[in-house]
């Protein structure tokens, strides 16, 4: 029979389980045992289980309690969870007053230390440091060695500061090299779709376009200075008419490259690492659009709340995300609702978004997904732009678009096809006025587990037609909101990733 400690370990646990262990032996929740010989919390801290750790610290699990060696469940945290839940899982901990300075037997090492030499994990160690975790102890080596010590060592110093002095020590983290990547990754995702792999060998995947022009490397040779690059990758698109949405001259992509640079490398903001500075760049280049489910079922609960109150959190937070480095004249998001009337006008800031969420509540309504879509949405924003094409203004959409379609059922009482119809003709529509397909792009993401809703998006998910210009996320999002809403650096790094997966260049 399984022990309490492997189903930990492989996040099999459940709270009939638990309770129905404790019942005869309350001590059994943080005895040693499985194959592993560590307790439950060990194990489930060390198979990064983060719902598994939640469950047995409900159930007063000691945050503190030993496993062999004076292993404590932080040990397990700093040097064998998996990275993806990592942090959550030591918040979690904190939460639950656990110890931050208990050392192992064999080295002395605290929690700090381990996070340091072991999973270097900058998340970790601020969580630590912000609960004031010892940076001075010593361990039992020789010569002793203090938190602080190995952080020198290993180049991790300045994320032993405090929350304040992270924050404010912003500044250059994106020299001249990372400033041409944005402007590389600027141009070339909205123009070339391909000219970053080209010059960079970003991600090793040349694009078709690239591969196919005998002239690239003479048009546009490897930049030594932003300026030379600026002025060859300028040249380049003048000659081959890619200018659709970013005349010559256009500062937004210095003031792009600006804010930037503003990010702090050392993460302290949580988007500040060179992956997320390319995501939140291309994020940037498009005009988000958040189009939210308000209908009836949305008032339905999702663990201990409403699915609408966590779609009122989810587009403030898609909003601060999506604008974070947007230059300040052309930052705002474009909200709309199935059924309530979209607000005027319906370009907001982050302060308005927040504003207008808490006024908004579900409606017992229908949910007239693809009918509303066109309505509130590609008639005014797409199709009345693009008509208004004339010698003077050629190209009127003067950004790409990205509608994030958050939703928790299926249509109804349309036809399930309207919705598929209508990113259909949008699409149609672009190519007829001279823009690539992609110039409007699509993101759908569910809240709730309907069953009905689930089969509804793996139709549009699985159809071909759409796939080069919509994405269907398989998080649910209440789920994951759930999961990592105590680590906000986390939630917001899930929150890009799921933004821009539908515009990264292997999409």
């Amino acid at each position: 029979m399984s022990t309490i400690q492997d189903e930990a370990f492989t996040g099999k646990l459940t709270e009939a389980r638990v309770k129905s262990l404790i019942t005869g032996n309350p001590a059994v929740i943080d005895s040693v045992g499985g194959a592993n010989n560590v307790t439950a919390l060990a194990a489930a801290c060390w198979g990064g289980h983060l719902d598994t750790v939640k469950l047995l610290l409900r159930n007063d699990a000691n945050p503190d309690a030993l496993s062999p060696r004076s292993r404590t469940p932080f040990f397990f945290v700093t040097t064998r969870s998996p990275p993806r839940d990592r942090g959550a899982i030591a918040q979690a901990l904190l939460d639950a007053h656990a110890s931050i300075d208990l050392a192992t037997d064999e080295e002395g090492n605290t929690p700090l230390m381990n996070a340091i030499v072991q999973c270097r994990d900058t998340d970790v160690i601020h969580l630590l440091v912000d609960s004031k975790a010892s940076q001075t102890k010593a361990n039992k080596r020789q010569p002793p060695e203090t938190a602080a010590m190995l952080a020198q060592r290993y180049g991790l110093s300045r994320h032993l500061k405090d929350k304040d002095e992270r924050s404010s020590s912003r500044g250059k983290i994106v020299d001249i090299v990372v400033s041409i990547v944005l402007l590389v990754v600027h141009y070339a995702n909205v123009l070339t779709g391909g000219v970053l792999e080209k010059l960079f060998n970003w991600r090793g995947d040349k694009a078709p376009a690239i591969q196919n022009d005998p002239n690239i490397d003479k048009e546009v040779p490897v930049p030594r200075t932003a300026a030379e690059f600026e002025k060859n990758l300028n040249k380049y698109i003048e000659d081959k008419t890619f200018k659709k949405f970013f005349a010559r001259g256009d500062d937004f992509l210095q003031k792009l490259a600006r804010n930037a640079s503003r990010l702090t490398q050392d993460d302290s903001g949580g988007l500040g690492n060179p992956d997320n500075i390319n995501r939140l760049t291309r994020l940037s280049l498009y005009q988000p659009i958040l189009y939210c489910d308000d209908s009836g079922s949305m008032k339905w609960s999702s663990g201990t709340t409403t699915r609408m109150a966590i779609l009122k959190e989810l587009v403030i937070r898609i909003a601060s995300v999506a604008t974070r480095i947007v230059p300040d004249d052309a930052a705002g998001v474009e909200l709309h609702f199935i059924n309530q009337d979209s607000p005027s006008p319906s370009l907001l800031t982050l302060d308005q978004i927040k504003t207008e969420m808490q006024h908004r509540d579900a409606q017992n309504m229908p949910t007239n997904i693809g009918t509303n879509l066109k309505a509130k949405i590609l008639d005014p924003l797409v199709y009345n732009v693009i008509s208004q094409a004339s010698k003077s203004v050629p190209i009127p959409l003067k950004r790409p678009i990205l509608v994030c379609i958050i939703t928790d059922g299926c249509p109804n009482p349309e036809r399930e096809d309207t919705l598929m119809e209508a990113m259909l003709e949008c699409k149609q529509e672009l190519v007829r006025a001279g823009y690539e397909p992609t110039a409007v792009m699509f993101l759908i993401s569910q809240i709730g587990s309907d069953e009905a809703a689930e089969s509804f998006l793996k139709k549009l998910r699985e159809n071909v037609r759409l796939k080069q210009v919509l994405h269907c996320t398989t998080d649910r999002l209440d789920e994951k909101f759930h999961e990592l809403n105590q680590n906000e650096k986390s939630l917001e790094q899930w929150l890009l990733h799921l933004l821009t997966t539908p515009l990264m260049p292997s999409n």
